[in-house]
């Protein structure tokens, strides 16, 4: 139980992380 909610926990930050990253990258490229 608390191994897979910890699997699950790091595929969330992993996902969000991703995330961010995109609306980042998507920020920059129209500041360019």
């Amino acid at each position: 139980m608390l191994l897979s909610f910890s699997c699950y926990y790091y595929y969330l930050v992993v996902f969000l992380f991703f995330f961010v990253l995109v609306i980042w990258l998507e920020g920059v490229l129209s500041l360019i």
